[in-house]
């Protein structure tokens, strides 16, 4: 899976727009609320989430130190 969610936000933010345009239809401002509660709160989290996931993916990873000759020897 690549890095590059774009589809994916866009799916996810769209989802959460017909959800809150749905309830505002049947019940008006509180419907909203509602909608909000249950598809706005879950797909903040979720972008949230991918974006963190792909950050780390990005990071390199730490350089391991370097073990010199003589400290090869005096192991064994």
């Amino acid at each position: 899976m690549s890095g590059n969610n774009t589809f994916l936000y866009i799916i996810l933010i769209a989802f959460a727009t017909v959800g809150i345009y749905s309830g505002f239809k049947e019940a008006g401002m509180q419907g909203v609320i509602n909608a909000l509660i249950m598809y706005g709160i879950p797909v903040v989290l979720a972008v949230m989430v991918l974006q963190t996931a792909a950050r780390r993916r990005k990071r390199p990873s730490p350089p391991k130190p370097e073990v010199r000759e003589g400290e090869k020897d005096s192991e064994n």
